[in-house]
């Protein structure tokens, strides 16, 4: 009986940890993120120049160097968009 007791004691306070973790765990990690904020240009004028006529085959939709590199140009003002191609700054 003694035995019982025992594990009892031991499976109880172990029991209420594993519970407390799973539900309260979740919650420590909140999901508020810090408010999106216009991020400086990754590169130079002169690194966006080379990298538009290295990719000029593709799009800006398919490859991310070329987005980077059209965003870095918009951002110095040196390409002025098409209000109609304004979908490709975001």
């Amino acid at each position: 009986m003694s035995d019982y007791i025992a594990a009892l004691a031991v499976a109880g306070p172990i029991a209420v940890l594993l519970l407390g973790l799973i539900y309260a765990l979740p919650y420590t990690f909140g999901e508020d993120e810090p408010p999106i904020q216009a991020r400086e240009p990754r590169m130079s004028v002169r690194t966006a120049h080379g990298i538009m006529r290295s990719h000029r085959r593709c799009s800006i939709d398919s490859c991310p160097h070329k987005r980077d590199a059209y965003q870095t140009l918009v951002a110095f003002g040196v390409i002025t968009p098409d209000t109609r191609v304004e979908r490709y700054l975001r």
